[in-house]
């Protein structure tokens, strides 16, 4: 995440809360909040049996036309990083052109890919699963019809992603920093993360909005999140396969 070394470590006491794998192995830089990839769906469309247990499984014909991606967009474009990092360039590649060739609409952003589900516009589409909660806090859940479905266990579809927080080593404000990063892993600020943004909070013990099923352990891929920053490969293949 940080390729550049432009961070120095964050303070053990204050990163050691988070834990191992939400965070720089070095500590330059830690997870404040966790963004799991889910499958959205309209169920008036995709009745339970037929959801894909693995994002592998929406190359299948049956989903042609029926697919929403947004493309540009920065989670989805590190999913498929660590697509690449979990199966290699080859398989993804292969899974990218299979895509390409259901004709799925694409979209800007991973709220409009929600909304089009929950209207009837696309029968399911790749996002983070916070969007769908966003909605129904928008409108209200007797409105919302979409639903999150999540791949099983160490899918790349399961990627659990964070937004994250570093140091700059630049900084003349060190303690003061360090400082502000305690405050976002603190218990109040990890319940705002989950109440208001329906995140999942990384400061164990704080639990997660109503609804929202808990991270499981072994939940997405095993990498090193950091990983995900090098996109070279990722909009290589990305544009080869005419996805962008």
């Amino acid at each position: 995440m940080d390729k550049a070394g432009l961070f120095g470590p964050i303070p053990a006491a204050v990163a050691g809360v988070v834990d191992k794998k939400f965070r720089a192995p070095d500590d330059n830089w830690t997870g404040v909040s966790g963004r799991a990839r889910v499958v959205v769906y309209d169920p008036r469309k995709v009745p339970a049996a037929e959801l894909p247990a693995s994002v592998f499984d929406l190359t299948q014909p049956k989903w042609k036309g029926r697919i929403g991606l947004a493309p540009t967009n920065g989670s989805f474009q590190a999913f498929v990083s660590a697509m690449i990092i979990t199966v290699g360039e080859a398989r993804t590649k292969t899974w990218l052109q299979g895509l390409k060739a259901n004709d799925p609409k694409t979209y800007a952003a991973n709220d409009l890919i929600v909304k089009a589900a929950n209207d009837g516009q696309v029968d399911i589409g790749l996002v983070n699963h916070y969007y769908l909660f966003q909605l129904q806090a928008e409108i209200g859940a007797e409105r919302t019809v979409a639903r999150n479905h999540y791949t099983a266990g160490t899918d790349p579809g399961a990627l659990v992603n964070v937004a994250g927080v570093g140091i700059l080593k630049s900084s003349k404000r060190q303690a003061d920093a360090a400082r502000f990063v305690e405050y976002l892993l603190s218990e109040p600020a990890q319940r705002h993360f989950a109440d208001r943004n329906f995140e999942y909070p990384l400061l164990a013990g704080v639990p997660t909005a109503a609804g929202l099923p808990p991270l499981q352990g072994g939940q997405g891929p095993a990498i090193n999140l950091g990983d995900l920053a090098d996109l070279g490969h990722t909009l290589d293949l990305l544009h080869q396969t005419g996805l962008l």
